[in-house]
């Protein structure tokens, strides 16, 4: 029930994301971040799979670049969580990554940048909330 209120919460975050293009965050990669952070390798690359499927139908650039990046970083952050157990600074490294990623790709794959002022709010707000949004999704989905 957990993962299936987590895939919910995915598709929720989706559509708030889609509202608040170019200048909000990037809520589907902190959500993916987050669960993966607390699940099994298998089921956070699921959920990277799903939350970049989702990011990939709303774009007009290149399809299956977001899908790739997150199924990828589900799987590098469940992988990294089992090896670093202290601290809360691999997530705020993972989103930049994560960002960092998915521009590069939706690149190589013949996507344009976008403008310079919203990315670089965007990211800003992204790495912001990477860490309490990982707190509050430990607290409500695993009780930490």
């Amino acid at each position: 029930m957990r993962r299936l209120l987590g895939l919910l919460l995915v598709y929720g975050l989706f559509l708030a994301q889609v509202l608040l293009t170019p200048w909000g965050p990037d809520l589907v990669v902190l959500a993916v971040l987050a669960f993966a952070l607390h699940e099994s390798r298998a089921w956070a690359t699921v959920i990277g799979f799903l939350g970049g499927l989702l990011l990939d139908t709303a774009s007009a650039g290149s399809f299956g670049a977001a899908t790739f990046v997150l199924a990828g970083a589900g799987w590098l952050a469940a992988l990294l969580h089992s090896v670093v157990t202290r601290g809360r600074w691999y997530i705020v490294v993972l989103s930049l990554l994560v960002l960092a990623l998915r521009l590069a790709v939706a690149r190589l794959a013949g996507a344009g940048l976008p403008p310079l002022l919203p990315l670089a709010v965007s990211a800003g707000l992204t790495v912001a909330l990477a860490v309490p949004f990982e707190l509050l999704i430990g607290r409500l989905f695993y009780r930490q």
